[in-house]
């Protein structure tokens, strides 16, 4: 690792102090002080943080607590449920192939996938998806536990679902 240095900090905040730990190149100490902040701030109750820089770590951050009464600290290793973290990378990625002309958000989504088209979809474009306007907010009926690790089966529950509202008509978050 880089020029990693161990961090051991506390927050407080209404009372209660706030255990972090971890290590980090003091080039970086403009993480810590924030990760630390979120705690002193109430914006964290349990958070974790690391910051690759030119393919190495330079930040690994824990903190807080894994539970809300506040008994558990937060570990190294705490496996955390990440929402949404799919949504800048992809997005990242989808401009890219915008730049280099090989995709237009204004494209139907059923351009590049023509399964999608089904049951009023044919038109939808790639924006909405993106902006959750596309009315398939969720799939109905909910899909069978463990389908969203079967990337073909949820592939095809998508393709397959009817927009639940008019399509670019208003936003529904779209979990899937």
């Amino acid at each position: 690792m880089a020029n990693m240095q161990p961090v051991k900090t506390n927050a407080t905040f209404d009372g209660k102090l706030y255990p972090s730990e971890g290590f980090a190149d003091p080039r970086f100490s403009k993480v810590i002080e924030r990760f630390i902040e979120n705690f002193s701030e109430g914006s964290e109750t349990g958070a974790c943080t690391a910051v690759t820089y030119n393919g190495e770590t330079v930040v690994d951050l824990w903190g807080g607590f894994k539970d809300r009464l506040k008994t558990k600290p937060w570990e190294q290793h705490t496996i955390t449920n990440l929402m949404s973290i799919a949504k800048a990378i992809t997005a990242t990625c989808f401009f890219l192939l915008v730049e280099r002309g090989l995709a237009d958000p204004n494209d139907p989504v059923s351009k590049y996938w023509p399964e999608f088209a089904q049951n009023g979809k044919k038109d939808i474009p790639i924006r909405w998806i993106f902006d959750h306007r596309a009315g398939i907010p969720v799939l109905d009926p909910s899909p069978p536990p463990g389908t969203i690790y079967n990337w073909d089966a949820m592939c095809a529950a998508i393709a397959k679902q009817a927009p639940m509202f008019p399509p670019g008509e208003k936003c529904a978050y779209h979990v899937f």
